[in-house]
This record gives structure tokens, sequence and C-alpha cells, in this order.
């Protein structure tokens, strides 16, 4: 019997699998500046660029569709969401995020109500806006505020993806007063009552937190000096004003400068639709009787500073 050698050759085939992690990462968001001005219904804006990826696998260049919220504290689910009383106080309409010619609005606590895609390999650049309440501005105290949240985003394809970051926003809150409300004064002759011909004007004057200021009344026709009315002749009609707020009685001037008196304006932007200063114009009756006939005219510049 003859016996047939054979050689056994075992091989080890080895391999590796490859796991594709999907993700969602905050990179960056810059800090917001708000600086408010009373007429400037724009600085009630604030624009942060935000940085961020939400891509499907490491080793892929795909992005993967997003959702983004904010939230007045730092959420420890993804799709919570609900009333955030704090956000809600402090912002006028709803929140606007861009990107390249994406958009989407939303309410805080409320997630972006579209998926938003990615039309890159999942890393995202865009811009968060936010436009406050000026009632709310316009009462804070004059000085820095910092005003915070929390930005939360989801990658939304097959799993959650979740990931938040605090963003900060820096109110600048000027001294402010401001003027509004006044309106033309037009004195006849036919209503000469008693020692002179008069008109009124109420108006507004608002003050951060309701501070002081002091007023200042400058004429066009004679800057720095006495106040008249003047004629296209030439004829000079002197006159005088006087002016009160609801806290103090009248201040009369008659020449150009700051009235002696300072005066309280109101906390509120438009003093509530009440008006609750008082300028009175006057021409005695004497020196109406000193012209002639005619048509007389001056330009009374106020101005008001916080003090």
């Amino acid at each position: 019997m003859s016996r047939l050698p054979f050689l056994l050759v075992v091989g080890l085939l080895s391999f590796t699998v490859l796991k594709g992690q999907a993700g969602f990462k905050f990179n960056d968001v810059s800090r917001g500046v708000l600086s408010w001005h009373p007429d400037r219904d724009d600085s009630l804006k604030v624009t942060m660029s935000v940085d961020f990826r939400s891509w499907c696998c490491e080793w892929s260049n795909y992005g993967e569709p997003y959702r983004l919220a904010v939230f007045d504290s730092k959420p420890h689910l993804a799709l919570v969401g609900g009333h955030q009383s704090r956000l809600s106080t402090y912002l006028n309409g709803p929140i606007q995020w861009r990107e390249g010619g994406c958009k989407a609005f939303f309410r805080p606590g409320e997630w972006s109500p579209q998926h938003l895609k990615t039309t890159t390999n999942g890393l995202v650049f865009g811009d968060l806006e936010l436009t406050f309440r000026k009632d709310v501005i316009s009462a804070l105290d004059p000085g820095k505020h910092h005003f915070k949240f929390w930005l939360a985003g989801i990658d939304v394809e097959d799993i959650v993806y979740f990931d938040t970051t605090e963003v900060s926003v820096e109110i600048n809150i000027p001294a402010t007063v401001r003027i509004s409300g006044l309106k033309d004064l037009d004195l006849h002759y036919k209503d000469v009552s008693g020692r002179g011909l008069w008109r009124e004007t109420n108006f507004c004057v608002f003050a951060s937190q309701g501070g002081e200021y002091r007023i200042t009344f400058d004429g066009g026709n004679n800057p720095g000096g006495d106040f008249y009315l003047k004629s296209a002749t030439g004829n000079r009609l002197p006159y005088h004003v006087s002016f009160h707020d609801k806290q103090h009685k009248w201040v009369v001037s008659n020449k150009s400068g700051p009235l002696s008196q300072k005066f309280r304006g109101n906390p509120i932007i438009d003093c509530g639709g009440v008006n609750d200063a008082t300028l009175r114009v006057e021409v005695y009756t004497s020196n109406l009787y000193k012209v002639p006939t005619d048509t007389y005219a001056d330009t009374l510049t106020i101005t008001v500073s916080a003090h």
C-alpha cells in the first residue's frame, strides 16, 4: 500500500468593518452686540454668525438635514420644547435663520419647522437674527447688559444627534432722551385776549428710566439772543416761551439758552400716548400794537439733554 503525501494550507482572512458615525456639533457662535437708539428700529435687531457641522458619517462628504431651536436654559433632551418665558418676554416676533439661500423662522422653544438640508459636506455657516422688543429694551437701566440663551441643533436623518451651545448678547443702553409729538404753532391776531396772544403744544419727552433732563430753546431769527418773530420786510415782534411738565410749574424765557430748571422725563418711549410736556409761545398785546400788519415767523429749535 502506498501513501500519498499532501500539504494542507490554512489561510486566515482578516477584514475590517467600517462603521459610519453621523453627528451634529456646534463649532462657534459669535457674540451678539445690540446698541440701542430710540429713533432707530433697526437697532433692536442683533445678528450672530453660527458655525456647525451636521454630517452622516466621518468618512463621507454628505451633510445631513438639521433643525435648530433656542431655549431659556440648557435643554438636556433632543426635541424638547415649550414656552420660554424669558426669551418670549424680550423678543419681538420669530427668530430668523439664514444659510445660503435657505431661511427658517421659529419662536423660542419651537424647533425650526422644516428639516434644513446642508448643501456642503456638512459644514454650515449661517446667521441667526433676533429682534428685541422696544418697550422692554427702553425700560432697561442705562449701561451694559448681558442677555444669554441656549442654541440647540439636531441631525435628523435616521438617528437624532444633538448639541447645544450658550449664546451671549451684549445690550448697550445709553442715557437717552427723546422729543416726539411736537406741532407747529399758528398765532392769529383775532385771537388776542387780555394781555397777549398765545398758543400751546403738548409733546412727549422720553428719558431712560424716567431720568432728569434739561431743555434748551434757540430762536432761528436771532440765534443765542432774544426771541423775536420777523416779517419779510424785516420788522421784529418780540415773543417769549413758557414750559412746564406735570411735576413743575411754568418756567418762562425770552431769550435763547437752557432753562434753569431740571425736568423729569417719561420712562415710556412714547409717553404711553399721553403727551405730558407743554410749550407755550406768547406775544404781549403791547408789542402787537407797535408793528404794522404783516406775517411774522420764527423757527424755534428745542433741544433736550440727559442730566
